[in-house]
């Protein structure tokens, strides 16, 4: 059941608002959205499930705009953000609704995801310069196998043999 707020929406936001559910509805979101309630119920009191379930939401919602707006034009895009800006003024919806605000940082997201700019390559880059940076560090602080008994040479070995013979046993 698809239930819309009671403002007067145009020909056109309506379709936006309609297919964005529909999408939802293909994918089963709801499901997943079920699935992240039972994790919050069981671990109410873990925060990190707590913003394991803010970032999954949010993911639902980008990749529901990506495959709304896939092949679309910028001005479709420019409406459908404006579909979108004007849904949040009804921020209600329970648990188990694919009504999502999510904050001014996330909603800023979708903006910039819908839009088409360039948000997601500083994470590809992000991602690149960690792993190069980690692979770096791997080979300048490697660990080398050196100083086994095999590596010492004579006069250490029998440096050590005076050591342990001038070691008072104590009856052991």
């Amino acid at each position: 059941r698809l239930l819309l707020p009671g403002e007067d929406w145009g020909e056109r936001e309506l379709g936006f608002i309609l297919r964005h559910e529909l999408t939802h509805y293909r994918r089963r979101d709801l499901w997943y959205k079920l699935v992240l309630l039972g994790a919050v119920s069981l671990h109410w009191f873990n925060p990190l499930v707590h913003l394991l379930v803010r970032e999954a939401e949010a993911d639902l919602e980008l990749t529901c705009d990506d495959l709304v707006m896939a092949g679309a034009e910028p001005a479709d895009r420019r409406a459908y953000s404006e579909t979108l800006l004007a849904s949040v003024r009804r921020r209600g919806g329970g648990a188990l609704t694919t009504h999502f605000y999510g904050g001014a940082g996330v909603m800023r997201e979708r903006f910039r995801n819908i839009l088409g700019q360039q948000g997601r390559k500083r994470g590809v880059l992000a991602l690149a310069l960690t792993l190069v940076l980690t692979l770096a560090a791997a080979c300048t602080f490697g660990i080398s196998q050196s100083n086994g008994p095999e590596d010492l040479t004579a006069e250490e070995l029998s440096e050590w043999q005076e050591k342990l013979n001038s070691l008072e046993w104590n009856g052991f």
